[in-house]
């Protein structure tokens, strides 16, 4: 094989190796995200989560029944830690 052929290869393959790093470092950090906060599912920002809003980040309806504690179909601040979600 002649340098420049190797030199070709060698540069193939760095590249590939560096891309799958880097894509692996990118699925964890993703693994590492933050939990998704009240406010993120509080989309029309009236201090209450809908069902619609719940499902909508992908939130089961069986689990926002079980949170909405006083059933008024609304997950109140307080409801909604009480299912493990972040506050703030």
């Amino acid at each position: 094989m002649n340098p420049i052929n190797r030199s070709l290869l060698n540069l193939t393959l760095a590249t590939v190796l560096s891309t799958l790093a880097v894509g692996t470092a990118l699925a964890q950090s993703a693994a590492k995200a933050e939990p998704v906060s009240f406010k993120d599912y509080d989309a029309n920002r009236d201090g209450m989560v809908s069902q619609e809003e719940f499902g909508a980040l992908g939130g089961s309806d069986q689990t926002f029944r079980k949170a909405d504690a006083n059933s008024d179909g609304m997950l109140s601040i307080e409801e909604f830690a009480k299912i493990g979600g972040a506050r703030s």
